[in-house]
């Protein structure tokens, strides 16, 4: 209910145009555009709503946001994430009425909390090592995926992604995937906010 209330909490759209210059898409499911797996529309449920992220903080016991825990955002020191953690800071205040504290690291100091699951929120990313929707389901959010980094773990999901992993028919591959994809949507062990894009 928490992970819920800060998806929803965050305007993807303005978090584009005001601190990415308006390069990108709003993202709402992990699977992007272009990719095999792409669903349009899923994830609509976590598209920003201020009204629902309280009423998810309240449902989750902590109707009064000044009860909820101090958490640290931890990010390598750029500029660019600079911005964004700050964007994001601003949201969940006037959305939720959370403040969070920022903590800009070197990116050594970065990659080894992250790494080593030492944070309560992190900025991360990830980019297709290949064109397939596997390359964003069981190697990242797999119970025992090397790269979960998120302490995630669902044997429901993991069955999914198995499926998809190992049919041979690409439609039933994409079923599974697509089944896989929506319980992480549900679960949200990552807050998925924009993919990328690029200038030319």
């Amino acid at each position: 209910l928490v992970r819920k209330a800060f998806a929803r909490a965050i305007d993807r759209e303005a978090m584009i145009r005001d601190v990415g210059a308006g390069i990108g898409k709003p993202a709402t499911s992990m699977i992007p555009p272009g990719m095999p797996g792409y669903q349009p529309e899923l994830g609509a449920d976590i598209s920003v709503d201020a009204v629902a992220a309280k009423d998810l903080l309240k449902q989750a016991g902590y109707a009064d946001p000044s009860t909820f825990p101090q958490l640290h955002f931890k990010f390598t020191t750029l500029s660019s994430n600079q911005r964004r953690a700050e964007f994001i800071q601003a949201q969940l205040k006037q959305n939720l009425g959370i403040d969070i504290v920022l903590d800009s690291m070197e990116s050594k100091a970065y990659q080894a909390a992250y790494k080593a699951k030492d944070y309560d929120l992190a900025w991360t990313g990830w980019g297709a090592d290949y064109p397939d929707p596997q390359n964003f389901m069981s190697g990242l959010f797999g119970c025992s995926a090397s790269n979960n980094k998120y302490n995630y773990c669902n044997k429901e999901f993991d069955a999914a992604a198995a499926k998809g992993d190992t049919a041979v028919d690409f439609t039933q591959r994409l079923a599974a995937y697509a089944q896989a994809q929506q319980i992480l949507v549900t679960d949200l062990p990552v807050a998925p906010l924009f993919y990328r894009g690029r200038m030319v």
